[in-house]
């Protein structure tokens, strides 16, 4: 189905009647797009956490302090988001990696003997040998 939106009856609909419409009619919905004060969208979507999250993901506060959408800004906040997640988790890798070599090491200076190790930390012989080599470089 194609919808035929008239943004300028959107923008001349005051937030009060917004408020008042029915959760799923489509006036209501777009409303979002035709309005950039924040309290007023709030009040609006009050309680409605699909279109709070909306809210929040499409749109940033500018210096004025009104929500302004920015499809550029919206990537990069994407970008930067993805961009942490993968960052903690090669922090965690790398820890994990970190432990077992201190693991290894720890071992070996206490005299077990390295096939005992690969047998408990279910690595192979080599697998250790290489990443005790690795490490020392």
């Amino acid at each position: 189905e194609i919808y035929d939106i008239n943004i300028e009856y959107l923008n001349k609909l005051s937030y009060n009647k917004v408020r008042n419409m029915e959760k799923t009619s489509l006036e209501r919905l777009l409303y979002i797009y035709t309005n950039i004060e924040r309290s007023k969208l709030d009040k609006v979507y009050e309680g409605d956490v699909m279109m709070m999250e909306v809210i929040d993901d499409l749109y940033f506060i500018n210096e004025e302090g009104n929500l302004s959408y920015d499809w550029v800004e919206f990537q990069r906040r994407e970008q930067r988001e993805l961009g942490m997640k993968e960052g903690i988790k090669e922090g965690v890798e790398k820890g994990k990696r970190e432990t077992r070599i201190e693991m290894f090491k720890k071992m070996l200076e206490h005299g077990m003997p390295i096939e005992d190790i690969a047998k408990i930390s279910e690595v192979s012989v080599q697998e250790i040998e290489d990443i005790l080599k690795e490490e020392a470089k």
